[in-house]
């Protein structure tokens, strides 16, 4: 059985500070640890677009890390940036759920071939 050594987090307060930016000192750990073995893995609900930067900053494509975006519905391999899991829902479940959600009166955001799309 192989053992792995996986830190994964979020990115907006958690990671990134008030300035969506990623301190120094925080970046500099995380650059360490995988050069100790550690994988870290980035994983958020924004769109894997908004995401690459940040995995490119703490170098997850030269130690061959992933990063899952959409809020879990995609897993992007950052050593070549191709999809490795991509799962959706189906029209008719996506077109209940924003009905009940503008029956509420709830904003509905989602997202399409990596653009916003809103109501």
């Amino acid at each position: 059985m192989t053992n792995y050594k996986v830190v994964v987090l979020d990115m907006d307060d958690t990671l990134l500070n008030s300035d969506n930016v990623i301190s120094e000192e925080t970046a500099n750990y995380l650059t360490a640890i995988q050069d100790e073995g550690y994988y870290v893995v980035l994983a958020s609900g924004r769109p894997t677009e908004g995401m690459i930067p940040t995995a490119r900053d703490l170098k997850l494509p030269e130690h061959h890390s992933y990063i899952i975006s959409y809020n879990g519905s995609k897993t992007i391999n950052m050593t070549n940036e191709e999809v490795e899991v991509s799962k959706s829902i189906g029209k008719q479940d996506f077109d209940e759920i924003v009905d009940y959600c503008r029956d509420r009166g709830f904003f509905v955001l989602t997202y399409h071939d990596g653009q916003i799309i809103y109501d």
